[in-house]
């Protein structure tokens, strides 16, 4: 038998032993006390999503026309003359995939809304699972990527016309203070040659008397003024100027209110003309 305290020799079979120090490991989170908080979490991401049927999400609402589409399409005869599936193996079909069933046996703003937040849910519990496979056990590091879910910055207006629910056709004409690298814009859209300019003529649904738009900055996208003429049906009705602010060396730290920009924010809306009356 080898003791601790017995000595080896050159050519002896038998390994040294190892001893390794005692394991202590701190207490954590349960398994049930992670989900708990993975739900809770989850909803209170959420809120901004459940609270507004049009979520300012980049271009949302034009996937949510191209789900309502597909979704009805095979009864609606309006848009069967002008549009018709042609399916795909493409990497992006989840959306495609869930969205219109789910809009047959709900309106397609919840069904937009579901989609949304059940994505955000599949995001974290994704981390939950890797982190669980790498690390042997549960742990709580995962959730904190969860205001993440919110990742680039964006911007958009709002704007109240009143009325019913109707559609409209929307110009909006977007002037930057500097040319953009790269424009990524679809037919809808018109650039100018020199990248500082895009018109957008659209058909937009006003919802409980609300038209909004709204975008995310991507690379390429120019720091600067952002001035957005809307009009309305051949009518002008706003005016929106936002700044786009580049922080010198992505620094956390920087105070926004010390950058130097022309124009912080600002909105005007322009008064309908008035018909004359006839005499």
């Amino acid at each position: 038998m080898l003791l601790p305290n017995k000595p080896t020799f050159a050519g002896d079979p038998s390994p040294p032993p190892i001893f390794s120090p005692p394991q202590f490991r701190t207490p954590g989170f349960s398994a049930a006390q992670i989900a708990v908080l993975f739900a809770a979490f989850t909803l209170l991401i959420s809120i901004p999503i459940w609270t507004h049927p049009l979520p300012p999400l980049a271009d949302y609402v034009n996937h949510l026309a191209r789900m309502h589409a597909i979704a009805t399409l095979t009864t609606n005869a309006q848009l069967a003359r002008f549009y018709e599936l042609d399916w795909q193996w493409i990497p992006n079909l989840t959306m495609d995939v869930l969205v219109p069933p789910l809009a047959r046996v709900m309106n397609i703003y919840l069904a937009g809304q579901v989609f949304i937040v059940s994505m955000f849910a599949l995001i974290i519990s994704g981390a939950l699972v890797l982190s669980r496979a790498l690390n042997g056990r549960w742990t709580v590091l995962p959730l904190f990527a969860i205001p993440l879910l919110y990742n680039r910055a964006c911007f958009g207006w709002r704007m109240y016309l009143g009325g019913p629910n109707r559609t409209v056709n929307l110009t909006e004409v977007l002037t930057t203070s500097q040319p953009a690298e790269q424009v990524i814009a679809g037919p809808e859209t018109e650039v100018s040659t020199d990248k500082t300019q895009a018109t957008t003529r659209m058909f937009e649904t006003v919802q409980d008397g609300v038209l909004q738009r709204s975008w995310c900055i991507i690379p390429g996208d120019p720091p600067g003024t952002y001035t957005y003429d809307i009009s309305i049906d051949g009518e002008p009705r706003g005016e929106f100027v936002f700044c786009a602010i580049e922080i010198p060396d992505q620094n956390p730290n920087t105070d926004p209110r010390e950058l130097s920009c022309p124009n912080k924010f600002n909105s005007v809306e322009r008064a309908r003309p008035v018909s004359p009356k006839a005499s």
